[in-house]
């Protein structure tokens, strides 16, 4: 149910506000704003992204089974009369990128659920058999009460929301749901999967920097603390700028780590160091250090 108050403004004017907008924001025309005698002042948000009618780049939900799954077909569930024109509306409405119809088989057919509310219908699958044959990851989510904890003399803070944020993820099309108007195959993540909410939606290139979540910062260019994070594209030429020198291998790693960064730096450097005959025949013509011959000092009973 959406939360929404009518304050009185200047000029006992009355205007609608949603308080829960999730992903979606109040917004006041020029016109409105004028009527209601306020002020126009300067949002303190720096950087506004939006992705529209996109996904998760890079990123494909796979659905991982268990091995031999116990898997079925179920019929499409009755829908009320009152409601089956706006149903087949909102499926007509999805077939755009969100889900597809189809005649092949697929190994497990879920049934349609119909959730309708405040005069809206929100389609979601149920898929009993997969959710019990499923291979869960169990990728650990953060509390509101460890984040916070991380905020600590924060300067910048980003949010990131989507709108209907399983829809921002593409899936294969493994299997399939019944409806009264045929079957339709998932194009975007669908809602009722048990183990949606577990799983690390980062990239392959992304999940290499987890770790360092919390010393990355974005000015432009993204930073480690000081260091800033050099990109796979460009590696090579910052591993030729750091050779340049031929300090060996200590020393172009201590001088890497003081201004770049990237996950593996240390060994990238160390390879690429042993391929160059002028850091080999200069690490080879430095004087070992000589063994002591000097007697020990006597223990004093």
């Amino acid at each position: 149910m959406d939360w929404a108050e009518t304050p009185t403004l200047f000029g006992n004017y009355r205007v609608k506000f949603k308080l829960t907008t999730g992903a979606q924001c109040n917004v006041l025309t020029t016109s409105v704003a004028s009527k209601c005698e306020c002020q126009v002042l300067q949002s303190k948000t720096k950087y506004l992204v939006s992705l529209s009618k996109d996904s998760v780049p890079g990123f494909v939900y796979d659905i991982d089974l268990v091995g031999q799954p116990n898997l079925r077909m179920y019929p499409p569930r009755k829908v009320p009369y009152s409601i089956r024109n706006a149903v087949k509306q909102k499926l007509n409405t999805m077939r755009d990128n969100i889900i597809e119809r189809i005649t092949e088989p697929t190994p497990a057919v879920s049934p349609m659920g119909v959730v309708h509310k405040n005069l809206k219908v929100r389609i979601c699958t149920d898929p009993l058999d997969i959710n019990k044959n499923f291979k869960r990851q169990h990728f650990p989510l953060q509390t509101i009460e460890e984040i916070a904890t991380c905020l600590h003399r924060s300067k910048y803070v980003t949010f990131l929301d989507s709108t209907k944020g399983f829809w921002q993820v593409k899936v294969p099309q493994q299997t399939s749901f019944a409806t009264l108007w045929g079957r339709y195959a998932c194009l975007r993540m669908p809602f009722g999967l048990a183990s949606t909410t577990e799983h690390n939606l980062l990239c392959k290139d992304l999940q290499k920097y987890w770790t360092y979540r919390e010393q990355l910062a974005y000015n432009y260019v993204i930073f480690k603390r000081t260091q800033t994070l050099i990109p796979a594209a460009m590696k090579s030429l910052v591993l030729s700028q750091l050779h340049h020198a031929h300090k060996g291998i200590q020393g172009t790693v201590g001088l890497a780590k003081e201004h770049v960064f990237w996950d593996g730096m240390r060994q990238d450097v160390t390879e690429y160091m042993r391929k160059c005959t002028t850091c080999q025949k200069l690490q080879r013509d430095l004087p070992q250090e000589p063994l002591s011959k000097e007697d020990p000092p006597p223990v004093l009973g």
